[in-house]
């Protein structure tokens, strides 16, 4: 038996389960990405369009400042934490 075997034959028994207790999660994650989004357009920042993933790949094009401050910035003014490729 391959090693995803035994996950596809877990899944497929507690399937229903699974849903009930992760659904909660995806939609509070749903919500959270809602409000960075609202956010993102309130600071007329332009980011990849896209809602398969939690992430936001954001244009620092007009920015002032560096990649960096931004970082800081949306750190420790708003509480958002952003990667930035340097």
């Amino acid at each position: 038996m391959c090693a995803p075997t035994i996950l596809q034959m877990y899944l497929a028994k507690y399937f229903d389960e699974i849903v009930k207790i992760t659904s909660p999660q995806a939609k509070a994650i749903v919500k959270k990405r809602k409000r960075i989004k609202d956010f993102l357009d309130q600071l007329n920042l332009s980011y990849l369009p896209g809602d398969a993933t939690f992430y936001f790949f954001v244009s620092i094009k007009g920015f002032e400042d560096s990649a960096l401050d931004l970082s800081l910035t949306m750190l420790f003014k708003y509480g958002i934490a952003y990667h930035c490729r340097l």
